[in-house]
């Protein structure tokens, strides 16, 4: 963590006490990856995960059971993802 921080010192990025605070390491959900493209999956599951407010648990634990909304939301999303110009 602490050559993370002199690294983005060095290159001129200067984070406020309260950014610094919200940084953390090791970052991902716990999938079991070891393969570079497993450990990018875990780094963006638990963006993701936090980006929805969740914990990135499982969903056969998730204590709510989803709606009609949750399953309307989630294919706009992927949709709006897919048709979005680059």
């Amino acid at each position: 963590m602490e050559r993370l921080l002199q690294d983005l010192d060095q290159a001129g990025v200067n984070l406020t006490r309260t950014q610094r605070n919200k940084l953390y390491a090791p970052i991902g959900l716990d999938i079991g990856a070891e393969s570079c493209e497993g450990i990018a999956l875990a780094i963006v599951a638990e963006i993701r995960a936090m980006l929805a407010g969740r914990v990135g648990g499982r969903l056969r634990d998730r204590q709510t059971k989803f709606t009609n909304a949750d399953q309307q939301r989630s294919y706009s999303e992927l949709l709006d993802t897919k048709t979005r110009p680059r």
